[in-house]
């Protein structure tokens, strides 16, 4: 049936997540292929096969969570645009173009989202030190300005703010578990001295280290 003509189409789309560009030209190139006179269907009825593509392309990149406006230009309306197409021909290389962008994006966001784990990796296995974020970003091969833009974009917060806030939930676990002093935690986490400990510890939760002991440790229960 028609509907499950439709429905094959998508599914073929999934060739997409290969990242392949090769498999995506074939593909095209095969479902164009069938659509192409002097089958038995007009121009029309051809050009609505091509719409079942993009339509399927589109429902691809909602699964994958792709964000439309990251793969059309400015003013770019995909059904309208393939609609203008006066041959099959650039029809199928309007459809092959989407998908190459759909690719292009899929590799430069699993670069991104590599990163960001290294980049976060970096950060918990280091937070109980003094982080120079300069070395932070050779290290990761990017530049200063690049990391602690990523950095906020991916958090919502700079490293140090981020930084402190790993040692205040460490803080807290050492408080609530263990019998160390507030010395011993203080430079345990890095803190310089266990003033700059308490203050840090202070303004995030509304109380000192001391008083947290107190009503969540175990000397409180």
């Amino acid at each position: 049936s028609r509907r499950q003509r439709q429905m094959c189409i998508r599914d073929r789309f999934s060739v997409l997540s290969g990242k392949d560009p090769a498999r995506a030209a074939a593909l095209v190139e095969e479902l164009m292929g069938q659509f192409a006179p002097p089958a038995n269907q007009n121009y029309e009825t051809a050009m609505q096969q091509c719409l079942v593509m993009l339509i399927s392309i589109n429902k691809y990149m909602q699964a994958k969570k792709i964000p439309v406006q990251a793969i059309l230009r400015n003013g770019e309306n995909m059904y309208g645009d393939i609609l203008k197409c006066k041959t099959l021909q650039k029809a199928g290389g309007y459809i092959l173009g989407i998908c190459e962008r759909v690719i292009q994006y899929q590799m430069i966001s699993g670069v991104q989202d590599s990163f960001v784990q290294k980049m976060m990796n970096y950060v918990h296995e280091s937070y109980k030190t003094d982080i120079d974020v300069y070395a932070m970003a050779k290290d990761l091969n990017i530049s200063y300005s690049q990391l602690r833009r990523l950095f906020i974009e991916h958090t919502g917060q700079n490293i140090v703010a981020y930084t402190n806030q790993l040692r205040i939930q460490e803080a807290k676990r050492l408080l609530t578990e263990t019998d160390s002093t507030m010395l011993e935690i203080s430079t345990e986490l890095g803190y310089n001295t266990d003033q700059s400990f308490n203050r840090y510890f202070k303004k995030l939760e509304g109380m000192t280290p001391g008083e947290y002991r107190k009503l969540f440790g175990k000397r409180g229960q």
